[in-house]
């Protein structure tokens, strides 16, 4: 009974791994720049995720850094793995913020967060 635990236990982790190449990686990029200080609260975040061949589930959180508890904008549901996220409309003022993205694997209804697919973007808003 026990052997058959894990067993069990070692087939599950093992179709978690390779649901997901680990040469395959999520990245984001904040207007197809590297900056990290933005002057202007326009700001359009691009993502691009490489997974498996089909739309796969992901979530997003904007929340300003000193305050995490705080969502300035979140949505999660299938998802291209190209698109835009767009926080303009948000009127983002001088402050530091962290854009947290993550993929998920799904498993017979169930959802599993790919620990390796995940990103985490920080960036500062500093208007003149």
């Amino acid at each position: 009974m026990r052997n058959g635990l894990i067993s069990s236990a070692i087939i599950g982790v093992l179709l978690l791994i390779f649901s997901c190449s680990a040469y395959q990686t999520v990245w984001l990029s904040l207007d197809l720049k590297t900056e990290t200080v933005y002057t202007t609260s326009n700001i359009i975040v691009s993502y691009t995720y490489n997974c498996e061949d089909r739309k796969q589930y992901c979530s997003y959180r904007l929340y300003n850094s000193s305050d995490p508890s705080s969502i300035l904008m979140a949505d999660e549901g299938y998802m291209d793995s190209t698109g835009t996220l767009d926080f303009s409309d948000l009127g983002l003022g001088d402050g530091d913020y962290v854009l947290e993205f993550d993929i998920y694997s799904e498993n017979g209804g169930d959802f599993f967060k790919l620990n390796f697919l995940e990103d985490r973007f920080e960036f500062t808003v500093d208007i003149p």
